[in-house]
Formats: structure tokens, C-alpha cells, sequence
């Protein structure tokens, strides 16, 4: 059975990791004292820009015509970015076709081999799926989502609301993740000419 671990947030003080709170020490101490461990550190995420994130589809949503909901956008966004998986399925979408590329394999092995490998190759193929990767915390770091954020920000201001700019884009969602007196996101207003 696999061992559930404590996450536990330390703070760099020169070459020295040191607790960031008492429970981050009392965790540290179940440990012996000088004694060598493993540790994976890595910056946690920054759930204000995840946020951000969130509030920024939504104002998408809101300014282009014929959007899907914001969790279709996501994966839209996702996808357009490039920040996407293949997975390789049992049956793929075109399992005729697969099926006659293997028969014509199977035909050609006695005429050239590599031919019928190259179809054998080609048919594999049909059965890998793309699909928009996760951005989840446990999935992504600071570092990747850093990176992440701001190519979906140019992707926004270039490709699906140009003409805004970056500052009143990130007012908006942060006035929306921001209290109580939101009402919504609104239409924003392109340059002034």
C-alpha cells in the first residue's frame, strides 16, 4: 500500500531549507536527527495567477461572439498552445481502415517487407489520440504554468480579442477574483482612436 505523505513548505535561507510554520517543523522533526532523506523541492503554485487564469476565460466567454463555456475554452486553449498528450487507444476512431491497412500488410509481407512494415507503421499511427494535457496543481509546476500564463495572455491579445490591452485585461479579472462587489464580467472596450 502505497505511503501518504505530508506536503510540507519550506523557505531557502542561504544553502538551508528552514519550516515556514510550526506545523511545517512539527512534520520535519517526525524525521531523526542527522540523518540523510530525500526531498523533492519544487515551488508550489501560485493559486492567485491559477485564478487569474480562471477569471480571464470568463471575461473570453463574455467578449467573443459564439464562445463555448469557459471549461471548452480551457481545453480549446490548451490545445491551440500545443499543451497537449497522445494517448494511444485499443480502438481508434478510424478502426476500419486500420483494419484494411492490416490486410494489405499482411498481402504485401511476401512482395517488400518494408513496405508492409511502413503499413503496418501508418495503421499504429491511427490509433494515437490527442488530448488537452492537465494543468493541475499536482500536474503542473510554477515554473510550466509561469509559462503556461503568459503564452494563453499573448495568445488573448494577439489572436482572440486583439486590440485590448494586457493591462485592462488583467484589471478585469482581478476586479473579478478580487470581492464581493463583482457583478460579472463585462464587455471591455478596444484602443481609443
Amino acid at each position: 500500500m502505497a505511503r501518504e505523505r505530508a506536503l510540507t513548505y519550506v523557505h531557502r535561507v542561504g544553502e538551508h531549507l528552514v519550516a515556514e510554520a510550526p506545523l511545517d517543523g512539527e512534520l520535519i522533526r517526525r524525521f531523526p536527527a542527522n540523518t540523510r532523506l530525500r526531498a523533492v523541492v519544487t515551488m508550489p503554485r501560485n493559486v492567485g495567477k491559477h485564478r487569474l487564469y480562471w477569471a480571464m476565460l470568463a471575461i473570453i466567454r463574455e467578449n467573443v461572439e459564439g464562445s463555448p463555456s469557459v471549461e471548452k475554452l480551457h481545453k480549446i486553449i490548451k490545445a491551440k498552445l500545443g499543451y497537449t498528450i497522445s494517448v494511444r487507444t485499443k480502438r481508434g476512431p478510424h478502426e476500419d481502415l486500420i483494419i484494411r491497412l492490416a490486410q494489405a500488410a499482411k498481402v504485401m509481407e511476401g512482395v517488400s517487407p518494408a513496405l508492409a512494415a511502413d503499413i503496418r507503421d501508418a495503421a499504429s499511427r491511427l490509433r494515437i489520440v490527442t488530448i488537452p494535457a492537465s494543468i493541475s496543481f499536482e500536474e503542473m509546476g510554477e515554473d510550466e504554468f509561469s509559462t503556461y500564463f503568459e503564452d494563453f495572455v499573448k495568445l488573448v491579445l494577439v489572436e482572440i480579442i486583439p486590440g485590448i490591452g494586457r493591462q485592462a485585461f488583467e484589471r478585469q479579472a482581478m476586479e473579478m477574483i478580487a470581492g464581493p462587489d463583482y457583478d460579472g464580467p463585462r464587455r471591455l472596450e478596444g484602443p481609443k482612436t
